[in-house]
């Protein structure tokens, strides 16, 4: 319920960032957060508390989730030329959403068994599709020019 209290105003922080730094700076910091909480995500898990966990959870969501979700929508749009803006920007991301997300579950139950049911190569999954979505924001045009409001 945290999480869910926190994310409007998460929303509307990355929002102002991404007027002032660009969209595709603030994606790249969002993605490199979660590549960072990955490993110490499931450390959080693991332990056990009912605080660290929640901890744990609050800052993945709210800085690395909400950061990415904030800028999505006009990054990609931005993408694309007017004509073909939002039908082009919607499709790759229901595309990659069907592809990435449909097949994860998947993958890291895979990845787990590998190792009698260990999160680690399940985080080190996440950290390679991070890392995969920071550079490919790297190498993405700069969609908006940051300016000061």
């Amino acid at each position: 319920m945290f999480t869910c209290l926190l994310a409007y105003p998460m929303h509307v922080l990355f929002g102002i960032m991404s007027d002032r730094r660009g969209c595709r700076q603030v994606y790249i910091f969002g993605a490199l957060f979660v590549a960072e909480m990955a490993f110490p995500f499931f450390w959080l898990l693991e332990s056990r508390s009912l605080i660290l966990m929640t901890m744990g959870y609050v800052l993945l969501i709210n800085i690395g989730h909400n950061s990415l979700n904030a800028v999505q929508p006009s990054f990609f749009a931005g993408l694309f030329h007017p004509p073909v803006r939002y039908s082009g920007s919607s499709i790759g991301a229901q595309l990659g959403a069907v592809v990435a997300g449909g097949f994860t579950p998947f993958i890291a139950k895979a990845l787990s068994a590998v190792y009698d049911n260990s999160w680690t190569l399940v985080a080190g999954y996440v950290v390679l599709t991070a890392l995969a979505s920071a550079f490919a924001a790297k190498i993405a045009p700069e969609t908006v020019l940051p300016h000061s409001p």
